[in-house]
């Protein structure tokens, strides 16, 4: 009798305990991927510098739609007769960015395209990305930019050599000098990043840097 009894005890505990099933709440927001989660995170650039560089000297290193430049590199160092002439003419082309961060930590900050542009704004060449170093430091980009700090960046790009085929298939004029003028071109630099929106940066006009005769 006492053992039927601590049974039927133990059944009525055990059911007390028991409500009824926690209803499934509807409505919630669903997962959000990083972006979602930051959504007051932006990546601020600006442009504190650019030029295409001068590839008078080293042609081969310049960007071109044709890669045979050795017509083009025996014109333009057709005056030099000196022993040392050969280098110093040779520029790399760069543009110097200022990063700075809306909010949280902006994170895999990316260069994503660099395009040449024409005063009518139509896309002339997609420049390739040679390097992205800090300013301050000159080591690689991390792609990390602290809230709250602005961060200097060096961004170096393959210039071209002959701006005006670039843009026109107007004859040079047979002034070296003026393969590397870059007759009103602006820059168009697309950033990415892992957490902000995509930030467009865009240039006035940018020019060769002028040759050093020698």
């Amino acid at each position: 009798m006492k053992i039927k009894f601590l049974i039927a005890s133990l059944l009525l505990i055990g059911l007390s305990n028991c409500g009824p099933a926690e209803e499934k709440k509807t409505g919630e927001d669903p997962v959000c991927d990083a972006k979602c989660q930051n959504e007051s995170t932006t990546l601020k650039a600006s442009l504190t510098s650019a030029h295409l560089g001068n590839y008078s000297d080293c042609p081969q290193d310049a960007y071109s739609e044709k890669p045979d430049t050795d017509s083009i590199g025996g014109a333009l160092a057709a005056d030099c007769d000196s022993d040392d002439c050969g280098v110093l003419n040779c520029e790399k082309a760069s543009a110097i960015l200022r990063l700075s961060s809306g909010g949280d930590d902006v994170l895999g900050v990316l260069v994503q395209k660099i395009e040449l542009k024409n005063e009518a704004g139509d896309t002339v060449a997609i420049l390739p990305l040679e390097s992205v170093t800090r300013v301050d430091d000159n080591q690689q980009f991390s792609g990390r930019v602290p809230a709250g700090e602005t961060v200097s960046i060096r961004v170096d790009y393959q210039g071209p050599l002959n701006v005006n085929a670039l843009v026109s298939d107007q004859s040079d004029d047979g002034d070296s000098d003026s393969r590397l003028a870059g007759p009103g071109v602006y820059l168009q630099i697309t950033l990415s990043s892992q957490n902000a929106s995509d930030v467009v940066v865009k240039s006035p006009a940018v020019s060769t840097i002028p040759s050093v005769d020698t």
